[in-house]
């Protein structure tokens, strides 16, 4: 499955036990926008990243390196069916 960064942040979201709802009111933005960026049906906008980004306390940098680095495992997964470190 090739994940785009929507389901990424989703991914960290959930890993950090925060609700749509909760990252919507830490980003000071609405939780419909979160939900259709998660899903791919609405753009993330570079006004969206950044405050996604501000809410997750990371800067864009680091956040562009864990997309790549959870491409990268999603795409070993699908080559092996298994993950091993």
């Amino acid at each position: 499955m090739d994940y785009n960064k929507g389901e990424f942040i989703r991914a960290i979201r959930t890993n950090l036990k925060m609700t749509q709802s909760e990252l919507a009111k830490k980003a000071n933005i609405d939780t419909a926008d979160v939900n259709r960026v998660e899903k791919g049906k609405k753009k993330l906008t570079p006004y969206l990243e950044w405050k996604i980004v501000e809410a997750f306390d990371v800067t864009p940098e680091e956040l562009d390196l864990l997309h790549d680095y959870h491409k990268l495992i999603q795409k070993r997964l699908k080559e092996n069916d298994c993950f091993t470190i």
